[in-house]
């Protein structure tokens, strides 16, 4: 009888914590899939959100945010300058009659020789007079002469850009392409509208920014201040 005893309550004690031990697998089953339903329906809103940027961000730079272009909206600056992509026509249009070592810059993102360069309108790179330095593809503003100061690199050297809509900013190819090392690789500038190569933009600038936007003048045309703010009075006028 005491065997039968034991056999029983051991037959008793293996069902109920199987049992015990089946409704966790079930509880854990039910609860993984509920997971993994919320994962689905999260990855599929994440992937339709992606799509429905995608028209946007697929024409721009990796550098330009959705968030940026959610922002500008019809892609209009903070300053209020047109900054929508021009097309490869428009830009190879545009800079047709420029010097060859303007295109160079421009086109295939080559460098003037420090202490020699000269805006597509004739200023010197040391230029200390009041205006702007526009685009020479696009005639977008860039950077400011309240912005300028002197480097003693030899090339027009900004703490900031104009407007900081106006620029695009990316890690440059050329040097992910030579497998430079990380601590030699720059930061290229482009124009926004045109995307055209301006320069570069180093860390080891002044205040308030401590940021040196490296341009080459032959990417800028310099527009001298009572120039620049009669053409701006005649366009607020023509609105």
């Amino acid at each position: 009888m005491a065997r039968v005893n034991a056999f029983c309550f051991l037959l008793w004690f293996l069902f109920t914590n199987w049992a015990a031990y089946g409704l966790k697998i079930s509880s854990k089953t039910a609860a993984n899939q509920a997971l993994e339903g919320t994962g689905e329906l999260l990855s599929r809103k994440c992937f339709m959100r992606g799509i429905s940027l995608l028209p946007i961000a697929a024409v721009l730079p990796e550098t330009v945010h959705a968030a940026d272009v959610e922002r500008a909206g019809s892609l209009i600056s903070k300053s209020g300058y047109d900054v929508s992509p021009m097309t490869k026509e428009e830009v190879l249009e545009a800079v047709k009659d420029l010097p060859g070592l303007s295109k160079n810059v421009l086109l295939q993102a080559g460098t003037e020789r420090a202490f020699t360069g000269k805006t597509v309108n004739g200023y010197p790179h040391d230029n200390k007079k009041a205006g702007v330095w526009v685009s020479a593809a696009s005639g977008v503003p860039l950077f400011s002469s309240a912005q300028k100061y002197d480097s003693g690199t030899g090339w027009p050297s900004f703490w900031a850009p104009y407007d900081p809509d106006h620029v695009l900013e990316r890690p440059d190819p050329k040097d992910a392409a030579n497998n430079l090392p990380g601590f030699l690789r720059r930061t290229e500038v482009l124009d926004r509208r045109s995307r055209t190569h301006v320069g570069h933009v180093f860390n080891d600038g002044p205040r308030p920014t401590g940021l040196r936007y490296c341009m080459n003048a032959a990417a800028l045309r310099f527009v001298p201040e009572a120039e620049f703010a009669a053409a701006a009075a005649a366009a607020a006028a023509g609105k």
